[in-house]
């Protein structure tokens, strides 16, 4: 693909973006807190539930969330509202919702890109490819020429998903932590 240059590309990119573009890419890693346990279940077509034999905790969960549950009887049934962690389906709930959320915040799924193990996605500015977002599971690592594209993965993990790590890094160590840790 074509290395982006600020400079070289600033006539294809126009003068309303001007004022986002980073002449040197910022380089971001981060870490999401609980992952699996923020995917929303919400506008799914299947419905997840969960039975609570245990009185004891059937009666601390009442006592403290102060839920009701869906289908009562001997051992109450709740409908899921958010992934549990272990539940098989875990990863693929988070890895819908992160997409589902990246898309919101202008990030576009990279699919011949991704694979297995990570899932690559692109912040576009005019048919540019200014940032390059790179998710293994609920590790990330952002390369970006964008202060917008900064801003809204910032909200998205730091604000919305409680990341445990942001951590800006300059071109050297940031090369160097990609090629240790990837």
């Amino acid at each position: 693909g074509m290395t982006f240059d600020p400079l070289e590309h600033q006539s294809l990119l126009g003068a309303d973006v001007a004022d986002d573009i980073l002449l040197q890419p910022k380089y971001v890693s981060f870490d999401v807190v609980g992952a699996y346990m923020h995917a929303s279940l919400h506008g799914l077509e299947s419905k997840y539930f969960v039975q609570i034999r245990n009185p004891a905790l059937l009666e601390t969960v009442l006592r403290l969330r102060g839920w009701v549950w869906d289908y009562p009887g001997e051992a109450p049934v709740f409908q899921l509202k958010h992934a549990l962690y272990g539940h098989p389906f875990a990863g693929d709930f988070w890895s819908a919702d992160f997409r589902s959320m990246a898309a919101a915040a202008g990030f576009t799924l990279l699919e011949d890109e991704s694979d297995e193990e990570k899932t690559v996605y692109a912040y576009i500015v005019n048919g540019i490819k200014v940032a390059t977002l790179v998710l293994y599971v609920d590790d990330g690592f952002i390369v970006s020429f964008s202060k917008i594209a900064l801003e809204r993965l910032h909200h998205l993990i730091c604000e919305i998903w409680n990341a445990r790590e942001w951590e800006e890094w300059n071109a050297e160590e940031g090369i160097k932590f990609l090629a240790a840790r990837y």
